[in-house]
């Protein structure tokens, strides 16, 4: 019977305290197996997990997004930046709303990570996930 991720760590943190040699012989084939994919499990979590570099205006800006309900931002092929409340579609060359007019335009210059070959972005998951810096413009 495989062990819990908590079983294994008290497990270790008991052979790391009492530096039990005795313990460690006697680990299971089948616990060192579960320790490795719990860590590899993590590992690719960390990997897949994006983080977004943001200035203090843009950081506001999606704050005002989320306050308002613009759940998605993308960027159009020319360039354009829009926030939606509802997912867009992609078409030629810019997003569309499906007809329910629920967007905004940013400002063209901010988000540089958001590109037109990108599928749009949660604003939620951008916020959840971001570093805000000091811009250099603003020093």
């Amino acid at each position: 019977m495989t062990k819990t991720r908590n079983q294994l760590i008290s497990m270790l943190q008991h052979m790391k305290q009492e530096n039990n040699n005795n313990a460690i012989k006697h680990i299971k084939y089948e616990d060192i197996d579960a320790i490795c994919n719990y860590l590899s499990e993590d590992i690719k979590k960390l990997l897949n997990k994006e983080q977004f570099i943001l200035n203090k205006l843009e950081y506001e800006i999606l704050n005002y997004c989320n306050q308002r309900e613009y759940e998605w931002i993308c960027r159009d092929k020319d360039g354009d930046i829009f926030a939606y409340e509802v997912k867009p579609k992609k078409t030629y060359d810019s997003w569309m709303d499906c007809g329910t007019d629920t967007y905004i335009m940013l400002f063209k210059d901010t988000f540089d990570f958001i590109k037109w070959d990108d599928e749009p972005l949660s604003v939620n998951k951008i916020l959840n996930n971001c570093e805000v810096v000091e811009d250099e413009n603003s020093q």
